[in-house]
């Protein structure tokens, strides 16, 4: 080969290599950071409640979650680094039953860093299949968590802690559809709640997930608001009635507004 060629191939090299993760990220650790972001979540919808009126069996629960924080940003590598004082005050906060409130925005503030970082996907990359959803929910959820999704299912009397009651309202309202996603990928720690990411493809994991949001939604009638994309998946129930108004959230979760201007949310 030419000199002149072989300097420019190496230095074409060079420059790819420059462009790649350094901690592999775009490979092997992307999971990891997903259980970081789920690992956030679980901690921002639950502590508050766990430390109300003093700590119980819930709080246990919340210590042993927020002592995954630290092992995980360890085994994400180099680009977590710089995240671990603020991840070390959030796990002594949950230890000793610290303030709520500041648990939380860290929480939410670490969470939005996170995916990020690990470029998680926190929307599907096409309209959900709620024909497809339906069927999948009917095979692999039904039996723990009800027929419609309220219980109880045939696995019931088994299982502790009791299977999710998908009309509860207090779970519901605040459950973001990319959180349900990431308990269905990962499974929930502690739980009857196993791992489907080997079991079903992401576009089906995001099926389901869509289907289960529509479980104690009436029929739309009208017109879905328009949200962005990413938006719609990583916002609950409450907040989307709040902005919309009760009668728009039904047709928010069932009839996706996915026009061309707002493909670029949603990826390639």
């Amino acid at each position: 080969m030419h000199l002149k060629t072989l300097s420019r191939a190496l230095a074409l090299l060079t420059l790819l290599t420059g462009l790649l993760p350094a901690d592999g990220s775009e490979l092997g650790l992307r999971d990891t950071w997903q259980r970081l972001v789920f690992v956030l979540q679980l901690l921002e919808r639950d502590y508050p409640e766990s430390i109300e009126g003093g700590p119980g069996q819930d709080y246990a629960e919340q210590v042993v979650r927020a002592d995954e924080l630290l092992p995980l940003a360890h085994e994400a590598g180099p680009r977590a680094r710089k995240y671990l004082p603020v991840l070390e005050g959030v796990v002594q906060q949950v230890r000793h039953a610290g303030r709520s409130g500041p648990v939380v925005s860290a929480c939410v503030q670490l969470e939005r860093e996170f995916i990020a970082a690990g470029e998680l996907r926190v929307a599907p990359r096409s309209v959900p299949n709620l024909g497809r959803g339906k069927q999948l929910y009917a095979r692999a959820c039904a039996a723990c968590h009800g027929v419609n999704g309220a219980g109880p299912g045939p696995a019931l009397r088994a299982l502790r802690p009791v299977p999710s009651n998908f009309w509860d309202s207090d779970l519901m309202n605040n459950l973001t559809p990319f959180e349900a996603f990431n308990a269905v990928s990962l499974g929930v720690a502690g739980t009857s709640m196993p791992s489907f990411q080997q079991a079903l493809s992401a576009d089906d994991r995001w099926n389901v997930v869509a289907f289960i949001a529509t479980l104690r939604l009436p029929p739309c009638q009208g017109t879905a608001p328009l949200v962005g994309w990413e938006e719609l998946f990583r916002t609950g129930d409450q907040e989307l009635i709040s902005r919309f108004g009760e009668q728009a959230l039904a047709c928010a979760r069932r009839k996706f507004v996915y026009p061309k201007r707002l493909r670029a949310d949603a990826g390639s």
